[in-house]
């Protein structure tokens, strides 16, 4: 009802695809702030609990099938038998209660060690001294001090072990802004950023200038046509292709590569202005440039935002990748003012054959990116 001859669509034909994009806006937003785990915490905290309930549950199964066990291997007398007991078993509990038959139950020894296990580590280290220390009869006065003296040691090399890694964990804190590697990405992803944002700017300005200005003179309808063609394009090479490629090859060097092939790429969309006047041919050109230039754009994209990922430390990848989206933004902001900037500059050159010279300039971009990742460390 709305596609008529003097109906909405047909008189604000921009007014569809920006419906459609503000919907999906919309629902990102929703999802954003109901579903997702990192702005939601109460998600997180939900499925903490679900996780401990279910471990709890587990629990005394669990102690019933090691205390039948630990009972089954106490019956042997062989030192032997004893060295296969599980790993909650201790020796000294089950060498005593051979030599004393009327120590504690296996079961309730055991079901006390099991809790310990899911205690904080120090304070399990602790209790179970403590649970060796009140089962040791007072006749093994030798030994109760024997196991006081072990679980001391044990103590101590726990503490030594913390002071020898405390060093590591300090380092692995230390601001991400003071990172090389973390510097040189968000640089190469504002600059991806830039160009392609630069390129998006340039092309609508290029295809509906007139012809003798450089331009094609398309309509709009007709400027749809390799955007359109462009999407499945994309969609199958970002599910089918892309992720095999870096598998094979490394993530850096995808990039590199992509970046390589981008030049010559955006150079092909000047070159419709050759049969300008020509609908079927000029929409050919522009879209076999805008097949290849949308597979190769999702790789440069994606590869970026994986090394950006990568280089800064996991703690502190919220911070990485707001100043990231930051960046982001503002090139976008900056975009469309140099793009029209840019094109309005150089109509007037008094020489023809300016419209090369806007695409060559964005060749350019992809072109001085290989310098910087090349600083990139793999």
């Amino acid at each position: 009802p709305f596609c008529g001859s003097d109906q909405l669509f047909q008189r604000r034909p921009f007014f569809l695809p920006c419906l459609a994009v503000a919907s999906l806006s919309v629902m990102a937003t929703f999802s954003s702030i109901f579903l997702l785990q990192e702005t939601l915490p109460r998600i997180v905290a939900e499925k903490q609990l679900t996780g401990s309930k279910g471990a709890t549950h587990h629990r005394p199964k669990d102690g019933l099938e090691l205390a039948a066990r630990r009972t089954d291997a106490e019956s042997h007398d062989s030192p032997k038998d004893a060295e296969s007991l599980p790993l909650l078993t201790n020796s000294h509990h089950s060498t005593d209660r051979r030599a004393h038959p009327g120590s504690e139950p296996a079961l309730n020894t055991l079901m006390e060690e099991n809790s310990l296990v899911h205690a904080p580590d120090s304070m399990a280290s602790h209790a179970k001294q403590a649970v060796h220390g009140i089962l040791a009869k007072p006749s093994d006065g030798g030994k109760t001090h024997e196991m006081h003296q072990d679980g001391k040691r044990d103590c101590d090399e726990e503490h030594s072990f913390a002071d020898k890694m405390r060093p590591c964990a300090d380092s692995a804190l230390e601001p991400w802004y003071s990172s090389r590697q973390v510097k040189l990405t968000l640089a190469g992803y504002g600059m991806v950023a830039f160009s392609y944002n630069l390129l998006d700017e340039l092309l609508p300005l290029y295809a509906s200038a007139p012809i003798e200005l450089g331009g094609l003179l398309l309509p709009a309808n007709q400027l749809a046509v390799p955007l359109m063609a462009s999407g499945p394009v994309m969609i199958i090479f970002s599910i089918w292709i892309l992720p095999p490629i870096q598998r094979s090859f490394s993530v850096l060097a995808t990039m590199r590569w992509s970046l390589l092939v981008a030049a010559p790429l955006v150079l092909m969309v000047p070159f419709a202005s050759l049969v300008a006047g020509r609908a079927s041919s000029t929409l050919a050109i522009l879209t076999a440039a805008y097949c290849c230039i949308r597979p190769v754009s999702t790789a440069v994209f994606t590869c970026s935002m994986v090394l950006v990922n990568t280089a800064g430390p996991k703690s502190q990848l919220g911070a990485v990748n707001a100043l990231g989206q930051m960046i982001a933004a503002f090139v976008r902001a900056l975009g469309p003012f140099l793009g029209g900037l840019l094109w309005g500059g150089s109509l007037e050159l008094p020489f023809p054959g300016h419209e090369y010279l806007c695409f060559l300039l964005v060749a350019c971009l992809f072109i001085s990116m290989q310098i910087l990742y090349a600083l990139v460390k793999p």
